[in-house]
């Protein structure tokens, strides 16, 4: 079974009780636990903020640990290994995959799904690391790439918003080339409201173009054209860099250093003419 460039579709229905506190989005990915340079500090101050709060939901954006790479994955299924040595990398895989379950169990329930990033260990039966997280979360493994919409639900009146979101692709070291090429996947997905990519380790969102889509007016009978207004996410990371003494691949490259933790957005219920609208705000 092929496990990169799946391509998923989710849907979720939000139940609020009250719309006043906004429902809080949270993708988080590139943590890369496990690492000598995850940054333990900021992924617990990550968790801190959002373990006992309610209306949040979480997105995995890819690359939670720092297993093996493509280039990795295919020499270790060249290599004549042991059975006893594969069985002894699958139990540290497992290990680590629960330990990293067990510091982020509060999203069970709340976890809109996980990605798949670039680095992620495969086990002789085709299952994957990332499977295995999803399966401790009790959620969806979204692939490489996957379309979300969330149907929120408030007293009987429904909104929705959908998001597209990849692991990401590019290096772009300016603050403008980062976002290009989120734009452009934007563009695939006219209808997106929130376009979200991790893997450059950048964070940030930017308000994005504005699409027009057609609107059938149920009141009026008329064909409107409705317009739309995309935000793009750069996810962020948990991996640090410039440890004096320390080797790393962001010091070989010259590479700027991430900017650590990660973004969320505010999705705020609002009635207006008997339909449920989602104001969305972004929060870097």
């Amino acid at each position: 079974m092929r496990m990169s460039g799946v391509f998923s579709v989710a849907s979720h229905t939000i139940k609020l009780a009250s719309n006043k506190e906004p429902i809080i989005l949270a993708p988080f990915g590139d943590v890369h636990f496990g690492s000598s340079h995850h940054c333990v500090e900021r992924f617990k101050k990550f968790c801190d903020r959002y373990r006992r709060k309610k209306n949040v939901y979480f997105l995995g954006m890819g690359d939670y640990f720092d297993f093996l790479s493509a280039k990795e994955r295919n020499s270790l299924k060249k290599a004549d290994l042991h059975d006893e040595t594969i069985l002894a990398l699958e139990q540290r895989t497992d290990t680590k995959t629960r330990e990293f379950a067990k510091k982020i169990e509060f999203m069970r329930g709340r976890c809109l799904g996980l990605l798949d990033g670039k680095h992620w260990y495969e086990y002789r039966n085709g299952d994957t690391s990332t499977h295995q997280l999803a399966s401790h979360l009790q959620t969806e493994f979204l692939g490489t790439m996957a379309f979300v919409h969330l149907d929120i639900d408030w007293q009987g009146r429904r909104g929705g918003i959908d998001i597209i979101a990849h692991h990401g692709k590019g290096r772009g070291q300016l603050a403008g080339s980062t976002f290009n090429t989120v734009e452009k996947m934007g563009q695939i997905f006219p209808t997106a409201d929130i376009c979200l990519m991790g893997h450059d380790h950048k964070r940030g969102s930017i308000p994005g173009r504005v699409t027009l889509l057609p609107h059938h007016n149920h009141k009026t009978g008329q064909l409107e054209m409705k317009e739309k207004l995309q935000h793009y996410g750069r996810t962020g990371s948990f991996l640090t860099a410039y440890k004096p003494g320390e080797s790393s691949y962001v010091v070989e490259a010259c590479l700027p250093p991430a900017s650590l933790g990660g973004i969320e957005y505010w999705l705020t219920p609002t009635c207006a003419g008997g339909r449920l609208n989602i104001q969305i705000q972004e929060v870097a």
